[in-house]
């Protein structure tokens, strides 16, 4: 899964604070394969985020009208690309165990705080093995 996430990452996009781009990603994916899967199965099995790819730097963009008005601006966050890179890998394990076992629609249905348990439960059944 890293190996084709990395081969069809899109390399037009901006560098999050780690400085790392699509395209060094992208061309080296070969050689980060076995390091990032350690990387992200470490952090999957211990549940813990590198801090490291918490952190965004956010920038106002221009919507419309005057740009002396600060309603016509909205935030964008530039993340780590390795951050979106796991954070992809989990909604993509995520997204197909609940579809696999047709909790898809039974969840999209629920509301609230039940939404949230349910999915963390699933999370911890397909990455801790239950």
């Amino acid at each position: 899964m890293i190996l084709l996430l990395l081969k069809n990452i899109n390399t037009n996009t901006a560098n999050g604070p780690d400085n790392i781009g699509n395209i060094f990603l992208k061309e080296t994916r070969q050689s980060l394969l076995i390091p990032l899967h350690y990387i992200f199965n470490y952090s999957l099995i211990h549940m813990k985020y590198p801090k490291q790819w918490k952190i965004t730097n956010w920038t106002p963009l221009h919507k419309k009208d005057s740009i002396y008005k600060r309603e016509n601006y909205r935030p964008i966050s530039l993340c780590n690309n390795l951050g979106k890179l796991l954070d992809k890998i989990v909604f993509q394990t995520l997204y197909h165990f609940l579809e696999s076992n047709n909790l898809l629609n039974i969840i999209m249905a629920l509301k609230g705080n039940l939404v949230v348990n349910i999915i963390c439960l699933c999370y911890y059944i397909i990455f801790m093995k239950i």
